[in-house]
């Protein structure tokens, strides 16, 4: 957010107001405007952009005061520590290898935990796991400091117990079910190398092309 500011005066004076993990020194060398400069709304424009793409920020103002240009910054808070509770070892090594697992001392990042939260959910689906459910919950420790907590409901298995073809009349139903990967659930499939009959939605594709195949090669 820029607030209206008077152009015709010089910079005489740069102030930060809630920096915590950057120095006003660091900033300086971030922003597009220094002392001695113009009140210039493009340059304090780009100045806030290059603030926020450091990624440690939420929010920033810039405020004249006199001849004084304030940037008035909220930074983004620090993970003091994070719980992983119920998740698998293999998962974890998954995300630590992929680096999609927060650390603790990182900057809080929204976006990453979106992206974490989209893996665990794509992870869980491709092991026939359906509606699983991943919260983030979050506890402030200090203005500056949160604490995370990653809590995962996997969803359930979906069972098929019958599937239907339509519009074929030419060929046998179970002669189309030993195409495709997706098959009912069956009194064998408890046993090892056997059809499962749980539901795989990344086999729907390759099913369908697998039955384009078969009636190609029919003919059809």
């Amino acid at each position: 957010l820029l607030l209206p500011l008077m152009l015709l005066a010089q910079i005489n004076k740069i102030e930060y107001k809630g920096l915590v993990h950057i120095s006003p020194i660091t900033a300086n060398n971030i922003i597009k405007i220094n002392r001695g400069e113009d009140f210039d709304i493009k340059k304090i424009d780009e100045s806030i952009k290059a603030l926020y793409n450091t990624g440690y920020f939420e929010t920033i103002k810039a405020v004249k005061n006199g001849n004084t240009l304030i940037f008035e910054c909220n930074e983004k808070p620090i993970i003091l520590n994070i719980e992983t509770g119920n998740l698998s070892e293999d998962l974890k090594k998954i995300l630590k290898e992929k680096n999609l697992l927060p650390k603790k001392g990182e900057i809080y990042s929204k976006e990453k935990f979106d992206a974490l939260k989209q893996f665990i959910k794509s992870y869980y689906l491709s092991k026939g796991y359906f509606n699983t459910i991943i919260n983030i919950d979050k506890t402030n420790v200090s203005p500056t400091a949160i604490n995370i907590k990653i809590v995962i409901k996997r969803g359930e298995k979906l069972i098929i117990r019958n599937v239907n073809f339509y519009g074929n009349k030419q060929i046998n139903k179970n002669e189309l079910l030993d195409e495709i990967e997706n098959r009912p659930r069956t009194f064998w499939s408890n046993l090892p190398f056997t059809n499962s009959g749980k539901l795989n939605i990344y086999k729907l594709i390759s099913d369908r092309e697998a039955l384009q195949n078969y009636y190609f090669n029919k003919g059809f």
